[in-house]
């Protein structure tokens, strides 16, 4: 064996794997305390951000949305 992978193997590596990080969802993100301050500074509310996010995951892009 070497580097971990051993030859005359279909299996290259058997690295440990690591824990995978939860990501916040679009609802905690958007309940934080910063980013509702942010929001307010820049002047966007929920709707906007979750109606922009409902655009770029579906693939389409409206009009006002190369504004952003």
């Amino acid at each position: 064996m070497r580097d971990g992978i051993m030859a005359g193997s279909a299996t290259l590596c058997t690295w440990p794997t690591r824990p995978r990080l939860a990501e916040p969802t679009l609802d905690q993100l958007l309940a934080e305390p910063m980013v509702r301050q942010l929001m307010r500074r820049d002047g966007i509310d929920e709707t906007t951000i979750r109606r922009l996010v409902q655009e770029i995951a579906s693939g389409k892009r409206s009009a006002d949305a190369s504004d952003y």
